[in-house]
């Protein structure tokens, strides 16, 4: 994380157990006592988290309920609009590759392995070529990416597409997600459990740890949120085991966390190895019956 930026950093921590996607300039945040609130991009409520109900209707408003007790705030939130950009399929050649094709007149003289259609109102389709993964925007500029850079990308959405790695010499089951622009400028690194966003005012980030990182457009972090929660995540053979700790940044408490989790490997690597010699000596016993009838 050493390239990661800050601007006017604002930190919540602990003070809330869940901050959603920003909408219209605002986040849904629920306190530890289960009420819901909204907070604004710079970190401050706009509607105290005391409420036990909320709705978010399609003209924009968020409305929290207590009792009898009603309370509405408006959003700058606007549905997206479709652009009038027609959808671009995609069309496969003699040779076995794919390229783009509008009104059976092809687009591009580039061709790939996989190609996905350019979707109405966006701007870019997903492109593979060579097991690097990349996109392809509708004047044909391309940008591909080394397999060691992105295993994968998502749709664009509001020209930003969701980033995924994965590095199988390590855990071919753990993903990073970042994000990327149309000009192929990484706004957010990929290494990151999940990233999202309903609006680009604000995108955001959750870290392994359950961190929150809301960053902008510009590839800066604006607000975060410290859950405190440390996830310590150990590999046993195919196994993978979990333990989820309430903890501080205490390094000494994560000294002990550490060693549980160590003697919890050796525990369950002893017992594996109990069942596969109980396994063993049933088998040979099996095989023994078999003789004697």
């Amino acid at each position: 994380m050493n390239d990661i930026k800050f601007k006017n950093h604002e930190v919540l921590e602990g003070k809330y157990t869940y901050i959603g996607d920003f909408i219209g300039g605002y986040a849904l945040v629920t306190s530890k006592d289960k009420k819901v609130g909204l907070i604004n991009m710079k970190g401050e409520e706009e509607v105290p988290p005391i409420y036990d109900e909320y709705t978010f209707t399609m003209d924009g408003f968020f409305i929290f309920s207590k009792g009898e007790e009603i309370v509405s705030i408006k959003t700058n939130h606007k549905k997206k609009e479709k652009k009038d950009l027609p959808k671009i399929e995609t069309k496969r050649l003699p040779d076995g590759k794919i390229t783009y094709y509008n009104d059976n007149k092809r687009l591009f003289d580039l061709s790939f392995d996989r190609a996905y259609a350019i979707p109405e109102g966006e701007n870019a389709g997903i492109i593979i070529r060579n097991n690097s993964c990349g996109f392809i925007r509708r004047n044909g500029v391309t940008i591909l990416y080394s397999p060691n850079k992105f295993y994968a990308l998502e749709d664009f959405d509001k020209d930003y597409s969701v980033t995924q790695f994965r590095d199988t010499s390590k855990n071919p089951y753990l993903y990073t997600h970042g994000l990327i622009d149309l000009d192929g400028n990484e706004i957010i690194p990929c290494i990151y459990k999940r990233v999202s966003y309903v609006d680009t005012d604000l995108i955001r980030a959750v870290d392994f740890n359950g961190n929150i990182y809301f960053y902008n457009t510009n590839g800066e972090i604006v607000l975060s949120f410290f859950t405190g929660l440390s996830t310590i995540t150990m590999e046993i053979e195919s196994l993978n085991i979990t333990r989820e700790y309430k903890a501080s940044n205490n390094e000494e408490l994560f000294s002990k966390i550490r060693t549980d989790l160590t003697s919890l490997k050796e525990a369950i690597s002893q017992s594996i190895s109990e069942v596969i010699k109980m396994e063993n000596k049933s088998k040979r016993e099996k095989g023994k019956q078999k003789q004697h009838t």
